[in-house]
């Protein structure tokens, strides 16, 4: 994938699921290395995580009142 497809991703996060899971771990691959591989995809996913865990947190901030 060339940079302004890698940009275009990662400003778009709907676009990001059009890449599958495989893709993904590829083009971490070719960015880091095989040396650093691991320790990017581990990297990867608390972000992902700590993502997920701010949007529930505020999604339950801003839940209006029934």
């Amino acid at each position: 994938m060339a940079l302004p497809g890698l940009v275009a991703v990662q400003l778009h996060p709907p676009a990001s699921t059009l890449v599958d899971k495989t893709k993904r771990e590829l083009l971490v691959l070719g960015l880091v290395g095989h040396r650093r591989f691991a320790h990017q995809t581990g990297l990867n996913e608390a972000l992902n995580h700590a993502g997920n865990v701010l949007t529930a947190a505020l999604s339950s901030l801003t839940r209006e009142q029934i």
